[in-house]
């Protein structure tokens, strides 16, 4: 009997308040605190929230690469102290709330994109999850070593009470914010990679070879000579700095003795690092020189 005494006044109370506002339209010159204090005990506010493990943004990602984070979307609603009843006249738990998604900004370098731009969660006091992939991709011309950010917008539409005179559950928006680091590209092209150079003994010859910076950050080759016969002279430039698209001439001399004839074979390495943390390494790349005299 109380207990039917009290749903029964719970329903007198909703029924009442819905006829207030259809009857006094509510403006912005009212005592804000005042509605906010009248409503509070009816109001039904969504609540969303998004998570990552951060295991997939651990490490840089690559120009050129993509990379898919799982994302975890919570949702819920709380309550005021009639909420409740209002949940529970209404019969609004079969109701669905609708999760939109949208990426509003990024890093210019990047493309991303959700697999999913909304999600039905049923509304409840419980929270409940559902999952969503991220993708990063990397431009080419991504810059190195840089801080990126994704922005993603999460929005939950008010849901309007019967008749549309009174909102159920209130509208909810909120913005989250997803970061990662661009990789560096530390690479470089050399030309020629083969040389045959025809030598004078007993005189300096010499050759040029061009570097060329590919990658997206400031690099350093080193020139090391791993091959050269015993009673040669050879010399080569020890390294050279490029910036980004940057191109560099290196040399090498070489002075055979007077006696020599023949076909020599001349090895060079070419190791780039990056400038500002050598321990980055690309890869080698390597100059085969033939030098030859035949009388």
């Amino acid at each position: 009997m109380k207990k039917s005494f009290l749903t029964k006044t719970s329903a007198i109370i909703v029924i009442l308040l819905f006829i207030g506002l259809a009857v006094t339209p509510v403006s912005a010159s009212y005592n804000s605190s005042k509605i906010q204090n009248d409503s509070n005990i009816f109001k039904i506010q969504s609540v969303v929230n998004i998570v990552y493990s951060g295991y997939e943004t651990r490490d840089p990602i690559s120009p050129g690469e993509t990379v898919t984070i799982p994302l975890t979307i919570s949702y819920r609603v709380t309550r005021g102290i009639l909420g409740k009843n209002i949940l529970d006249l209404m019969e609004l738990k079969n109701k669905k709330a609708i999760v939109s998604l949208e990426i509003v900004e990024e890093s210019k370098w990047c493309k991303c994109t959700l697999d999913t731009d909304k999600i039905s969660m049923q509304l409840s006091e419980n929270e409940q999850y559902e999952k969503v992939d991220l993708s990063i991709f990397v431009k080419e011309y991504a810059p190195n070593v840089r801080l990126g950010f994704i922005k993603i917008k999460a929005n939950v539409n008010t849901i309007p009470g019967p008749f549309g005179l009174y909102p159920i559950v209130e509208s909810y928006s909120k913005f989250f914010t997803i970061n990662f680091l661009s990789d560096s590209i530390v690479d470089i092209n050399i030309n020629p990679e083969i040389e045959f150079i025809k030598v004078t003994p007993g005189e300096k010859s010499d050759i040029q070879i061009q570097i060329e910076n590919l990658g997206n950050c400031r690099t350093i080759v080193y020139a090391k000579i791993i091959e050269s016969p015993n009673d040669w002279k050879v010399l080569a430039t020890s390294h050279v700095s490029l910036e980004i698209d940057e191109k560099e001439n290196a040399y090498v001399v070489m002075r055979p003795p007077q006696n020599f004839t023949g076909i020599k074979i001349i090895e060079i390495t070419f190791r780039p690092v990056r400038a500002d943390y050598i321990v980055d390494e690309g890869d080698i790349r390597k100059l085969s020189i033939l030098a030859y005299y035949l009388p």
